[in-house]
């Protein structure tokens, strides 16, 4: 083999091993439960991962885990979630989230589908991201004046 292959070789080895540790795995507690419509955004979610080269099953593994709104089984999968080192966890909702945050202080953690996540003590503010999450929030209580707006103009 040619030195300049060998070279080749080697780094396409090293990248590929630190694209497995950096995004080798990946958790998701979904707070709802499995009903059609979440099912639907795992799909889209795993379909855009999939868009991005991620492929379950070949260079990234999900671990997907529903709550089914007891807060019992929130904590346990939380645990199970934890335990399983993934290299980031997906949560929705805030019970999850917040079972998944006392659980880890280390693991990245990206929230979806929070109405405050300030108000329920997840992140202190949300133009930065504190500790070891972040997210989105889909409801923000400086959009009120926009609505208001836009009821005006609709009215």
């Amino acid at each position: 083999m040619q030195a300049s292959a060998r070279r080749q070789r080697g780094r396409l080895r090293r990248k590929r091993s630190s694209l497995r540790s950096a995004y080798g795995s990946s958790a998701c507690s979904w707070g709802a439960t499995e009903t059609i419509p979440w099912k639907t955004l795992v799909s889209t979610f795993t379909q855009a991962l999939a868009d991005l080269g991620w492929i379950d099953g070949r260079n990234v593994r999900m671990y997907v885990r529903w709550t089914g709104g007891d807060t019992n089984r929130t904590r346990a999968l939380a645990q199970e979630l934890v335990g399983l080192q993934p290299d980031i966890i997906v949560t929705s909702a805030t019970p999850a989230t917040a079972a998944v945050q006392r659980e880890t202080r280390k693991i990245p953690m990206v929230f979806v589908s929070m109405t405050d996540p300030v108000a329920s003590g997840i992140v202190a503010r949300l133009d930065r991201p504190s500790e070891n999450v972040t997210g989105f929030a889909n409801l923000e209580a400086s959009l009120g004046g926009k609505w208001l707006e836009l009821l005006r103009t609709a009215a």
